[in-house]
């Protein structure tokens, strides 16, 4: 692959990042997903440690999705069964450790917003 190629690519995934920090923002998304389609939705997304290095991310990006990451795993951690249960999620502090984290990594994404997906887009070099 190309660098043009693999600069696409990772603007591509860099906009599902901002799909998966949408959804796990929201206790209404999140009890409509339920706790094993959100784990998996941002799991599917996020990129891994390494690649937050990629220039596609700014430095403060990269740190809030270390962030997020660390309360991805937390939440993962708490979760011992599936549920939808808006209630449990409202008293789970790792739940709600993750939403904070999701909104604050999604307001620090929505600076430089999403990236063309079809070419390079200015704002990513």
């Amino acid at each position: 692959m190309d660098q043009n190629a693999k600069k696409i690519q990772s603007q591509r995934l860099r906009n599902r990042m901002i799909e998966a920090l949408e959804i796990c923002s929201s206790l209404e998304d999140i009890s409509q997903l339920g706790s094993h389609e959100t784990l998996e939705i941002a799991k599917d997304y996020l990129p891994h440690e390494d690649s937050y290095t990629d220039k596609i991310f700014s430095t403060e990006e990269q740190a809030a999705l270390a962030i997020f990451a660390s309360a991805l795993r937390g939440a993962e951690s708490a979760t011992h069964q599936v549920t939808w249960d808006r209630v449990w999620f409202e008293k789970q502090e790792e739940w709600l450790t993750l939403i904070a984290a999701s909104a604050n990594a999604r307001s620090i994404f929505e600076r430089r917003g999403r990236f063309d997906e079809e070419q390079i887009d200015p704002k990513a070099k």
